[in-house]
């Protein structure tokens, strides 16, 4: 476990992760799962969405919250969006059996902040937790492969030179309206994408470059001295 994946606490203070699944082993599992994640964690429980929001009135001050994203009573994005803005500041993290891009764009804009498959393994769920403490986001390769590929069908056409060049045509765009300062609700404009899909397509754009945040990708772009041309879509 590296000092990456800890979520700096307050000394003397337990870590509280609130998981929310209606299976009672699946509970257990993740409750040991995230044991390592600090000294003392305190594991909250609830079998369902209404279940979750009524721990969260109870203990408004929580960590983490781990998901399902197909709970009975989640009702798509309505609920996750409830369950996002109980937990206030705390990240929320989706698990789910079913894994396609369509819903990791789904649970971004609905206020996730990170979407893993159930069957993960303890290693990459705490690995997936540890980006959402240093305030990135964590989404499958395989959806942002997916996510990777133009209209046609083919894979984008990478850029020249090294890490940068590593990026697909659309991550690019996004890049360079990164560096204009522009926010994931204005890019999302300008290409015209859903904001899910930007927040997604920006997770592979950092891992790739090997920075954690949108000033560290403005730096790196600048430093190197590169730019690229968008053509916005909107008005």
């Amino acid at each position: 476990m590296t000092d990456e994946t800890r979520r700096p606490a307050d000394a003397g203070k337990p870590m509280r992760v609130l998981i929310v699944d209606d299976q009672a082993l699946f509970r257990l599992g993740l409750g040991q799962a995230v044991r390592p994640l600090a000294p003392c964690v305190e594991v909250m429980e609830a079998d369902s969405l209404v279940g979750a929001l009524e721990a969260l009135v109870r203990q408004p001050f929580v960590d983490l919250v781990i998901a399902e994203w197909l709970l009975p009573d989640m009702n798509g994005e309505a609920g996750l969006q409830r369950l996002a803005m109980g937990a206030g500041t705390a990240p929320v993290l989706v698990v789910s059996a079913r894994i396609q891009a369509s819903d990791a764009r789904r649970v971004m804009e609905a206020g996730a902040r990170g979407f893993i498959a159930r069957g993960a393994s303890p290693a990459l769920l705490l690995g997936a937790i540890g980006l959402l403490f240093a305030g990135g986001a964590y989404v499958p390769a395989e959806l942002l492969d997916d996510e990777a590929k133009d209209p046609s069908g083919g894979r984008a056409i990478p850029m020249e030179s090294e890490g940068l060049g590593a990026l697909t045509r659309r991550q690019s765009e996004i890049l360079a309206l990164v560096t204009e300062g522009r926010c994931n609700k204005e890019i999302a404009r300008a290409l015209g994408l859903a904001e899910g899909t930007v927040k997604i397509h920006l997770t592979r754009v950092f891992k790739t470059l090997g920075v954690r945040s949108r000033a560290q990708a403005m730096a790196l772009a600048r430093d190197a001295g590169w730019s690229g041309a968008v053509r916005s879509r909107a008005a």
